[in-house]
């Protein structure tokens, strides 16, 4: 890494049409036959408790909380990029600060402000 910038050069092969030279690019890396899929969620959904990492609440079947640790690929103004999660997962959005794993919830699913479509 250059340590003063906090970056990495890196190669790569097949690169797509669509990419320019000047272009920036945000890259993560994954181990080999394992997808990475982001979620970008608000960032009111990602807790972090002094030195634990990062995690979200997932909400079960039942109505019981989860903790879920993430790994956080980027902080947006208002949301956050996250790794770990998976399709369908229910997360808490509003009120994970003040839950613990003997709580259960009652969901309230509405629709995404970040783009997403979600049904009743």
């Amino acid at each position: 890494a250059n340590p003063q910038t906090r970056t990495y050069r890196a190669k790569f092969s097949g690169i797509p049409n669509t990419w320019r030279l000047g272009m920036t690019a945000q890259l993560s890396l994954v181990q080999a036959g394992q997808p990475a899929i982001a979620a970008v969620l608000p960032a009111t959904s990602l807790i972090q408790r002094q030195s634990d990492q990062p995690f979200v609440w997932l909400v079960t079947a039942k109505g019981q909380v989860v903790a879920k640790p993430v790994q956080v690929l980027h902080y947006h103004q208002n949301t956050v990029s996250v790794l770990g999660l998976s399709d369908g997962d229910q997360v808490v959005s509003v009120g994970g600060q003040k839950l613990d794993a003997s709580m259960s919830v009652r969901a309230i699913v509405r629709r995404g402000e970040l783009g997403m479509e979600q049904q009743p």
